[in-house]
């Protein structure tokens, strides 16, 4: 059944594209995109990374370039939203972004913009790159590929620290880490604590860890935007207003202090924001920010609520396995089916 569907979106999308369905001048026009990537590895990492589908390889991300360099005016969230409003440009405009700080972004990801003379804006987690530590759910993540081969003992006592509705996806890091996003911030914290003090340190590959302040300010000074994605990466409407205010106030000025630049633009981590995130943000001193929320943005739309488009790799490929012009036609549209706004 799954690969009847993928068959049919297939066919759809080529016929949305040859007859002009997808048309991008068009169905872009007047609408500010925004792609959202995560991790940038090669092949042979990302099969080592608990969550595939937030990996791009290098080669993906030039096809992707090449895909839609002909039809975008391609730049940094905030310098496209500075144009899109100022209507400074007739073209489509396409901003980039790099959630979470990963130091693949800086070795792999940085060396393809450039290539392609593009610039991104990277949104980084300050206490996690302070402390050299790696964010939240790859520690859980990368736990729970550890348990899974551990002995009995072991794995009971991972067991032991999981909610009781859970226990079912204790070797499944995808599903674990969205069923752990619904419990409290200090429930979390506290299982992620105890996942460091019982893992050994080699079951974090050294791939997998932020960038240093260093390698931040380097991208800055090559001409990508630096914004701000909370100090450690909590999921904000869980938190009470003083908390929630320090994760996005201090983050800001921490960044800051790191790189000489002014941070203006803020990423909600998961996504997740309520009226209390907005406010703050606006008071805060950043001129927009943006969620998961998959979409185009329109004129009339909010800075602080921008909708983006995340890039899974999986879903640009045909039945076949191959990358499909077809297919990214179809999402960068608006087109594919249950992804319309």
């Amino acid at each position: 059944m799954y690969n009847l569907k993928k068959i049919i979106v297939d066919i759809y999308a080529w016929l949305a594209n040859v007859s002009g369905k997808t048309n991008i001048g068009r169905c872009c026009s007047n609408r500010l995109v925004l792609f959202t990537f995560h991790r940038c590895l090669p092949g042979r990492l990302r099969e080592e990374y608990p969550y595939p589908g937030l990996v791009v390889t290098p080669d993906e991300l030039s096809w992707l370039l090449d895909v839609v360099r002909p039809y975008f005016q391609i730049g940094t969230i905030s310098s496209m939203i500075d144009k899109f409003y100022s209507q400074e440009s007739s073209s489509p405009l396409l901003g980039i972004s790099f959630d979470d700080g990963q130091w693949d972004n800086y070795k792999y990801a940085q060396p393809v913009l450039e290539h392609y003379d593009c610039r991104a804006t990277f949104y980084i987690p300050s206490s996690p790159v302070e402390t050299n530590r790696l964010i939240w759910h790859d520690l859980v993540g990368f736990g729970c590929l550890f348990f899974s081969g551990a002995s009995r003992k072991q794995q009971e006592g991972w067991l032991s620290q999981l909610p009781s509705g859970l226990l079912g996806y204790a070797y499944s890091p995808s599903f674990l880490v969205n069923g752990l996003k619904s419990i409290s911030n200090d429930e979390r914290s506290d299982l992620v604590e105890w996942l460091v003090q019982n893992v050994p340190h080699e079951s974090w590959p050294q791939w997998a860890r932020l960038m240093t302040w260093k390698e931040v300010r380097q991208l800055s000074q090559f001409g990508h935007e630096i914004g701000s994605h909370t100090c450690s990466h909590a999921i904000l409407p869980q938190l009470p207003k003083k908390l929630l205010a320090y994760e996005i106030e201090h983050s800001k000025d921490q960044i800051e202090a790191e790189i000489g630049v002014p941070v203006t633009s803020l990423c909600y981590p998961n996504g997740d924001f309520n009226a209390d995130c907005v406010r703050i943000a606006r008071d805060s001193g950043y001129t927009n920010a943006v969620s998961t929320i998959w979409g185009h943005n329109k004129a009339n739309d909010s800075l602080f609520t921008l909708r983006r488009m995340d890039i899974d790799q999986r879903q640009h490929r045909s039945f076949l396995g191959h990358l499909s012009v077809d297919r990214t036609k179809l999402r960068l549209t608006n087109q594919y089916p249950g992804l319309r706004r």
